[in-house]
């Protein structure tokens, strides 16, 4: 029998007179049931689900991660006659080499799976006219994750070029019609942001050329302010310019001197050598110099006292070009704490910013990594929120987690549908005086609504779009199903949370594990949505009681000096940290 492999939604890519084998569940998009439902289909299983294959798999890709950035860095060096630090590199390109390392990685295993599962004969290559797999810069890398075309053409790239195996692909032509440009919708608060920002670029000719330089600290913009007063500068709030990078589609430069040895190599391994030079964005090669020169035009000081950011670290092309050349000149540069998961989470040790940094200041816990680089501080994202408020007769607000990007190693958008299946479970399992007193809020790129609706016609459902403090403050207790910021954010402000996942907390870093368990001892955390939704119909109607139990509260305040502590005068103190 003929098996046709679909890798993605494109129904161009399908062909409904062969049997076919969907690589996905993100190739069955929910609003084209009525065809994909009748067409002989089978899908192949989601890879790397179980949690000792992400450890297993993250820990290969850290092997491989560290001879990568080596070898990469020599090349660019050479390339572009340089002499830069491997740590000048890494703060450049860490983060698209980690992201591009997880990509492939799933796409080439899932492909294995496929490959080991089903008789596969034939896969369908969307060729459109100019495309290409090189990005222009990280951003756009990330957009291209989740992009059909993109994934279509890289699974194809992967595939042919697998050892052992024989598909036919064939080649469709398709018109060039549609825009791949994002939809920007008019945001009046954006607008009004745009413009102070425009004032502050406009007075930066007030700073000096050793101010520490302070951008997107994750405090409130008056705090960040405040704290520039209180080191003695003037309050600027910096932002970067967007630049305009199409004119780098345009020019392409001779790759050879680029690319890594992966002949000799076998499997994974190989594919990602043979594939780095090619998807390495164009800022990186042919838009090097164009960044550099932008990069040493910024009107920001030229000799900081230091460095300090809590979010431009990973997708601000234009910061980590000056950060890079601001830390070769031996700049001190620190990195504040961006969300969840530092600190607690298995491969978070990997991550960029906290191995390029001189100091990394978290929300409480130190001496996880066995180093001497992380000071304890506070929660930076709930010093402006200390006065916020719940109501103890409110309703119950259920928190869908992201959609996420599929740039994990494991098959994340899988994971992310069993996490709303089991969302819809709980919803489900609650009593009708509890679901008559429910909102549902999705993150703002969710396509759930209609799975929501469908299954439950009167369900009130926010799309994520408004604070989510306007809906806390009318709540008498919000359920999180996943290890997220917000949940740590509500533990701060002693607002009533629960919190569900998997039993299995192989996520987990070892020292950690105490501090969640602690939580589970108290009710706040639950393995399946049938124990939190028990918990919520016995403590509905007095969720105080549960709330401020002695033994939740000790456990909430525990848990929090580690992961998400509180302070006096936090403006104050983060200045007497950063002055250490």
């Amino acid at each position: 029998m003929e098996r046709l492999l679909v890798t993605t939604s494109i129904e161009d890519s399908w062909d409904p007179n062969l049997h076919t084998v969907f690589l996905g569940e993100w190739c069955k998009k929910s609003n084209r049931q009525h065809i994909w439902s009748k067409i002989e289909a089978e899908v192949v299983a989601p890879y790397g689900l179980k949690p000792e294959q992400k450890v297993s798999d993250n820990d290969e890709k850290h092997e491989f991660y560290d001879a990568l950035l080596i070898e990469l860095s020599s090349k660019l060096n050479a390339f572009h006659q340089t002499d830069y630090s491997i740590r000048y590199w890494t703060i450049l390109i860490g983060p698209w080499l980690d992201s591009f390392m997880m990509v492939v990685m799933n796409r080439y295993k899932s492909l294995e799976v496929a490959l080991d599962s089903f008789q596969i004969t034939k896969t369908i290559l969307i060729n459109q006219k100019d495309f290409s797999l090189t990005r222009n810069n990280y951003s756009e890398f990330r957009k291209a994750i989740n992009s059909d075309l993109w994934n279509n053409a890289l699974y194809v790239e992967i595939l042919k070029n697998m050892n052992n195996q024989n598909v036919e692909i064939l080649v469709k032509k398709i018109n060039n019609s549609k825009s791949n440009k994002d939809k920007v919708e008019f945001s009046l608060k954006s607008f009004f942001k745009k413009i102070v920002f425009k004032i502050f670029e406009f007075c930066s000719f007030l700073s000096r050329n050793n101010d520490a330089f302070i951008i997107n600290s994750y405090l409130p913009i008056f705090d960040e302010m405040k704290l520039k007063i209180l080191l003695g500068q003037m309050p600027i709030v910096w932002r970067s310019p967007e630049l305009d990078y199409n004119f780098l589609s345009d020019i392409e430069l001779d790759r050879d001197n680029i690319n890594l040895e992966f002949k000799k190599y076998n499997g994974v391994e190989r594919e990602l050598r043979r594939l780095i030079g090619r998807l390495l964005p164009k800022i990186y090669i042919e838009g090097y110099e164009f960044m550099c020169k932008q990069a040493n035009n910024l009107k920001w000081p030229t000799n900081p006292k230091f460095i300090y950011t809590s979010n431009n670290f990973t997708a601000d092309d234009l910061f980590k070009f000056w950060l890079g050349s601001q830390v070769e000149q031996g700049t001190p540069y620190y990195a504040g704490q961006h969300g969840a998961n530092y600190g607690t989470y298995y491969a978070s040790k990997n991550w960029t910013e906290l191995n390029t940094v001189d100091r990394f200041y978290s929300w409480g816990w130190r001496d996880v990594y066995q180093d001497t680089k992380t000071i304890p501080a506070f929660n930076f994202k709930v010093i402006n929120k200390l006065n916020s408020t719940y109501k103890k007769d409110g309703s119950l607000l259920l928190v869908e987690r992201s959609p996420g990007t599929r740039d994990g190693i494991h098959d994340r958008f899988y994971e992310t549908r069993a996490s709303h299946k089991e969302m819809l479970k709980l919803y489900g399992l609650l009593s009708k005086q509890v679901q008559k007193n429910l909102l549902v809020r999705m993150h703002h790129r969710s396509n759930d609504f209609l799975s929501w609706q469908k299954k439950y016609h009167s369900l009130k459902i926010d799309v994520g779009k408004v604070d989510i403090f306007k809906f806390i403050k009318k709540s008498r207790l919000a359920v999180f199903n996943y290890d997220s910021a917000g949940l740590l954010e509500l533990l701060a402000l002693n607002i009533p949370v629960v919190c569900f996942w998997d039993k299995d907390s192989n996520h987990l870093l070892p020292q950690s594990k105490k501090y969640y368990n602690l939580l589970k001892s108290v009710n706040i955390l639950f393995d399946n949505p049938s124990q939190v939704a028990d918990h919520i119909n016995l403590n509905w109607d007095d969720i105080d009681s549960w709330w401020y139990s002695s033994e939740v509260q000790d456990a909430r305040i525990e848990f929090c000096k580690q992961y998400s502590k509180v302070i006096k005068n936090p403006v104050n103190s983060l200045k007497n940290l950063l002055l250490l």
